[in-house]
């Protein structure tokens, strides 16, 4: 019979099947990860006993060495202590520390020198040292899951930091023992490394600096359990009043970096929205990037992938090398310095918050000598074009010039420089042309000698352009080296090249405030033998930038055309989107041509998707089409979106203008790619929900009881549910989403004072910023209608198989019953039942976790039902027990779908079981916790049936407010406290009984 209920079923499975297509398709973003090799071998402490921590019988402690490179077994280094995520290995340090090892002792990818200004020469520098990198064995413990293992680990953690600190002495004045450890931690691991500094046992400024990678900080991506949910308030609130202005000068973390790297989209395992870390450090302490947005990285990765991909350790090693100084007892470079390293080496460049090292008023150390300026000026009036390099043989010199008049009436100028060659160091081309091979092109930015003081000057270079028999005219520069930045290689072929340092493009930007003290801006071609490939320059005051105040619904109904001026002048434009700042949303762009061009151009466009906070770019060479979503405003996230730190989606795209074509882009909803981003977000709602529902239809079930006498069928009830109380629900929740959204206008300098209440706005129902999504609770409830729907017809399927195989057993024995003898042999005797209710009850007090007690009391109400199936069906058709088997069958299903959070309390246990069978498990044992669900069970076994009350007595009223609470609760508050399910689930259950009593 096709009913309502079947209706909503096939209309979840067809949501269902969308969702799935997305997702898989989602997963199918290009990985462009290269594959890392080492040597690795791993030395064991035993010495790391129970006189030093009370968990070395559950954990572990070992030293890496990389066997190619360093074959002792004492520390030698700086501490670095890895930590690993759930369910992660101590051997997934592996990939960094072989990396650091080689860096340090074989030197580092001349790039980071060239690009960035750090020194790569490890080995001979004073203030460097090896990393000696610790990593913890946790026995792949599920920390995800289980707060108390987590609290374990970091307590753990915090002692090993006392030993491992122990094992260094030091009698040099200008190289103390170290004095604190560097953390590095995956997945969960970073919120452990958070946690220890929130312990008493954390000896302080121990920890100084924590690296942190795919880690969820602002909410567990698990909320089943109490433990972990409380960890997680308890301290993300430590943090976040530490910065408080209460504490300033007090603050215990102020001297603490913390940089959170985000795999993206790839990320299956952690959505990347909870890996910010804004809400809980200032800028001065911390950072948030992605992996997309990482110099020579350029790629998302998935959970795993992010700690051994080549191209990431390369940064995270390079990274923790130099933020190393030996001179100091922390082993670490200040803070100040620290975060500007971290922000070098993992932010794109294009950022509005790094400094420009040339704009920092460096003084000039480079000398230019030229004829006759004239000669080498090129026309501000046109862009800079070269297609061909060294054609002379010998270095060129271009010079543009910046007129005076771009910097009056408050004209906005801009320099952009784009080119496939490498840009390379002042060092690099002084020694390419000493030499008389190789070379390169050089930046730099230059004014006349009369207007430098002498205090600047600076004479490390000299670079000689003029004709010995002309008078040289002096320019002194300052190299725009420290400040390029790389980008991704794009050309116009099928197969683009690798996503590496080795064949990016080089690209320089500025604003007038940045070289409002120049005269000009000098390149020079150092190439010494021909080479094709393109540059393009530019100085002018017509950057395009645009911007559309369509919010996400117009794209949902009509494609947007965006027209790009033309090209003729400047080689980047940006399409700004204000409005756009939800991560569930995806959009599709299309790059398409309205105008062939005069010639073909020398690079294919390059598309660069971004937001600001957090920072995460994703670069698109050769854009034609691509489908794009980003990580701004997210659910049950802290949430603001200031004018400096906005997190809308932002667009910039460098085309090449020598080729006149015309373009636009158009932009549009891709709502098929949006269901994946709802998989991610949502997951955890899938669990709760449900049983939000089902306690709704227990309501309908018990008021139909106690008005008619008759215990309807889950099925009858969901059926009258989904017809009369489903479309007020939808039209409650359809308001309920913009009435539980919070103020994203939140100022940036305000969230560090404020006073974190016990359900902050954003945890509530959805956990939305956007009133635009009132929708989207209306869907998610009719899906979660049909969930449970099919739960219940999935119970009937396996209730229905495990009858008929016993039926069949029962039958071969003959057995025919009469009505007497049916209720003796479905109900057990009372002393079976005490028997097994004590037992159930002493697991309490042993070592086995009470959420096994809950699943073996589930267990025996199953076979209860099934037990009543069979000899209901051997029954003559004159019976009547239908009452108390529907009753019996809607408090197993009311068991099942509050059982997810024992589940997973379960998993863990038994993993440590099979690890150590004689360890303590660390959890809460209480008998009240279970008591209830257990004398319940109890009860429905024996077959009695709930005594019938009048719809207007006190036991009616109060059971319909209990569940109606039950379902709201659920319903509000369920997704960020969805262990409360097992509580709401026990106390019904201890209502029941008394109803019974």
């Amino acid at each position: 019979m096709f009913t309502l209920g079947c209706l909503i079923s096939e209309l979840t499975l067809i949501f269902i099947a969308l969702t799935v297509f997305s997702y898989s398709q989602s997963l199918n973003d290009r990985n462009a990860c290269q594959m890392s090799y080492m040597s690795p071998s791993f030395a064991r402490f035993t010495a790391f006993d129970t006189t030093h921590t009370k968990h070395a019988s559950k954990y572990s402690l070992y030293l890496y060495r990389e066997q190619r490179l360093d074959d002792s077994l004492e520390p030698n280094g700086v501490p670095v202590l890895f930590i690993p995520g759930n369910a992660g290995s101590y051997k997934q340090v592996r990939a960094i520390a072989a990396e650091a090892a080689e860096q340090y002792y074989l030197g580092a990818d001349p790039s980071y020198s060239q690009l960035y200004g750090l020194n790569t020469n490890f080995t001979h520098s004073s203030s460097k040292s090896p990393i000696d990198f610790f990593t913890a064995d946790f026995n792949e413990d599920f920390t995800a899951f289980h707060g108390r293992a987590l609290l374990d680990q970091a307590e753990y953690l915090n002692d090993a930091v006392e030993f491992i600190l122990s094992l260094y002495n030091s009698t040099d004045p200008h190289r103390p023992a170290p004095q604190s450890v560097i953390l590095l931690g995956h997945s969960m691991g970073g919120i452990v490394a958070r946690t220890m500094l929130t312990l008493m046992n954390y000896r302080e400024n121990s920890v100084n600096t924590l690296l942190t990678l795919s880690a969820p900080h602002v909410i567990s991506p698990s909320t089943h359990d109490w433990d972990i949910v409380n960890i997680y308030n308890r301290v993300n609130k430590y943090w976040r009043d530490s910065y408080s202005f209460d504490l300033v000068g007090r603050n215990p973390l102020a001297s603490v970096a913390l940089v959170s790297v985000a795999g993206g989209n790839l990320d299956s395992i952690v959505p990347s929205d909870y890996a910010t870390v804004s809400s809980l450090v200032p800028p001065s302490n911390g950072l948030t990037v992605f992996t997309s947005t990482m110099p020579g990285v350029w790629t998302n990765m998935d959970h795993q992938a992010i700690i051994w991909c080549d191209q990431s350790r390369k940064s995270f090693a390079n990274a923790l090398l130099s933020i190393v100084d030996t001179s100091s007892p922390t082993m670490t470079l200040p803070l100040e310095q620290r975060m500007q390293i971290f922000r070098k080496l993992f932010l794109s460049g294009l950022e509005d918050y790094p400094e420009k090292h040339m704009a920092a008023s460096k003084s000039p150390n480079i000398l230019l000598k030229v004829s006759d300026v004239k000669d080498s000026i090129h026309p501000y009036s046109n862009p800079l074009q070269l297609h061909l390099f060294g054609k002379e043989r010998t270095p060129k010199l271009h010079l543009l010039s910046i007129p005076p008049e771009v910097f009056h009436h408050g004209r906005e100028v801009f320099f952009n420089l784009l080119t496939d060659r490498k840009i390379v160091s002042t060092q690099s081309l002084a020694n390419a042309l000493n030499e008389r091979k190789g070379g390169g092109l050089h930046v730099s930015f230059c004014k006349y000698h009369a207007s430098v003081a002498k205090a600047e000057l600076s004479k490390d270079y000299v670079f000689d352009f003029h004709d010995s028999s002309e008078v040289a005219t002096s320019l002194w520069c300052t190299s725009a080296e420290d400040d390029l930045i790389l980008l991704p290689c794009s050309v116009h072929s099928e197969e683009q090249p690798p996503l590496e340092r080795a064949n990016a493009f080089s690209y320089l930007q500025y604003n007038v405030s940045q070289f409002r003290d120049y005269d000009f801006i000098a390149i020079i071609d150092g190439y010494q033998e021909v080479e094709k490939g393109f540059l393009m320059a530019d100085l002018t005051d017509s950057l395009v930038s645009i911007t559309r105040n369509n919010g996400w619904f117009s794209l949902a109904t009509r494609k947007e055309i965006i027209e790009l001026p033309d090209q003729g002048r400047s080689i980047v434009s940006f399409i700004n989107f204000p409005k756009i700042r939800s991560s569930i949303l995806s959009f599709k762009l299309k790059l398409i041509k309205t105008a062939t061009g005069k010639s073909e151009s020398a690079f294919a466009p390059l598309l660069r998707q971004y937001i600001a906070d957090p920072y995460e770019s994703l670069f698109y060479p050769n854009f034609e089409e691509v489908t794009v979503s980003f990580h701004g405003s997210s659910p049950f996230i802290p949430f603001w979106n200031s004018a400096s730190h906005p997190n809308h989606l932002g667009l910039q795209l460098w085309i090449d203008p020598s080729s006149n074509a015309k373009y636009s882009v158009s932009i549009e909803l891709d709502i098929l790619s949006s269901l994946s981003n709802l998989v991610m977000l949502y997951r955890t709602i899938l669990s709760v929900f449900p049983f939000a529902v089902l306690s709704t239809v227990m309501l309908l079930q018990l008021d139909i009881y106690h008005s008619r006498g008759v215990f309807i069928s889950l099925g009858d009830a969901f059926n009258i549910a989904f017809s009369r109380v489903l479309p007020f629900a939808l039209l409650f929740f359809s308001f309920m989403t913009p009435s539980t959204t919070g103020d994203d206008t939140l100022p940036r300098n305000m969230a560090y004072n404020l006073l974190i209440s016990p359900i902050p706005i954003n945890e509530m129902f959805l956990g939305l910023s956007d009133k635009s999504f009132w929708w989207l609770g209306p869907v998610l409830i009719v899906v979660c209608c049909g969930l449970t729907y099919m739960a219940y017809g999935l119970v009937n399927v396996v209730l229905y198989i495990l009858a008929k195989v016993l039926s069949l057993l029962v039958r071969r024995r003959n057995v025919k019953l009469t009505e007497k003898q049916d209720v003796s042999r479905k109900s057990p005797s009372a002393k079976g039942r005490v028997i097994i209710s004590v037992l159930l009850c002493l697991n309490v007090f042993s070592i086995v976790p009470y959420q096994l007690t809950y699943i073996s009391a589930v267990f025996v109400l199953l076979g209860s039902r099934i037990r009543n199936i069979v000899f209901d069906d051997l029954l003559s058709p004159g019976s009547n027990r239908h009452n108390f088997n529907n009753f019996s069958h809607t408090i197993l299903m009311f068991l099942l779908l509050g059982m997810p959070s024992s589940v997973l309390i379960m998993v863990v246990w038994i993993k440590q079981l099979s690890i150590n069978p004689f360890s303590q498990f660390s959890s809460s044992q209480s008998l009240l916790s279970i008591l209830p669900i257990i004398l319940l069970v109890d009860r429905v076994v024996s077959g009695q049936m709930v005594p019938r009350n009048s719809l207007g007595s006190q036991q009616a009223i109060l059971s319909r407010v209990l569940l109606s609470y039950m379902a709201v609760y659920a319903l509000i508050y369920g997704a960020m406290h969805a262990y409360w399910l097992h509580n709401m689930v026990n106390l019904f259950s201890l209502w029941l009984l008394l109803i019974y009593a």
